[in-house]
């Protein structure tokens, strides 16, 4: 969380805004990225307009191997000939080889830094009373779009899944967590209801909703 934040106030610092959609593909591991608190922390980042949507995609295992991945296995064989005596000099020598290194067009910033200090992201994320179940294993998504009903397409607002006809609140405010079998599918397959059983396995016609009036305590 504490690495996301600061990218995202590197992009804003050199481009004077954020988009409003955000696409991020990250590494498909549970220890860093695909676990609850990191789908809670997507979901305030929403539920506080920094963006419209968001949409976390994670490879299958064995691609997400992608071109960074091949620039931190440069970065440390590069690196290993050099010589260093204090975690600043390790940086300058990291910081030197992002430099000469050629990354893919778009990329906004490259730094080094060390990571010693950070926002106490769990308190940040105490008023997000969610849990997922479901997010391992060979038949775990790949997929979760976070969005605001009123942006469903038109396909999903006449999908099958009984619950979304059978939800409390139906206002075009409601924030919306989909869930996508694979990064490439265009409609999501599951949607995780906020109210249900936590001891209950998550149904294909389940529903995640924060409601419009929910979200105004959160934020409040």
């Amino acid at each position: 969380m504490e690495v996301v934040a600061r990218c995202l106030s590197k992009i804003v610092d050199a481009s004077g805004a954020l988009p409003r959609q955000l696409y991020v593909v990250l590494d498909n591991t549970s220890k860093d990225n695909k676990n609850g608190k990191m789908l809670c922390f997507w979901i305030k980042l929403c539920l506080m307009r920094v963006f419209e949507s968001i949409y976390v995609a994670f490879p299958i295992k064995g691609h997400t191997h992608g071109p960074l991945d091949g620039v931190g296995g440069h970065a440390v064989t590069r690196c290993s000939t050099q010589t260093f005596d204090s975690a600043a000099e390790l940086i300058s020598v990291y910081q030197t080889f992002l430099d000469r290194a050629e990354f893919e067009q778009g990329t906004v910033f490259k730094e080094a830094y060390k990571l010693d200090t950070s926002a106490d992201w769990l308190g940040w994320l105490g008023d997000i009373n969610l849990t997922f179940k479901g997010l391992t294993g060979p038949k775990a998504p790949h997929g979760f779009r976070i969005l605001w009903r009123k942006a469903l397409t038109a396909a999903e607002n006449t999908m099958s899944h009984k619950s979304l006809n059978a939800l409390k609140s139906n206002d075009p405010n409601d924030l919306m967590l989909a869930v996508h079998q694979h990064m490439s599918d265009a409609r999501p397959y599951q949607v995780p209801n906020e109210d249900e059983d936590e001891n209950q396995e998550l149904q294909d016609d389940d529903v995640c909703v924060i409601a419009d009036e929910r979200q105004e305590n959160l934020r409040g």
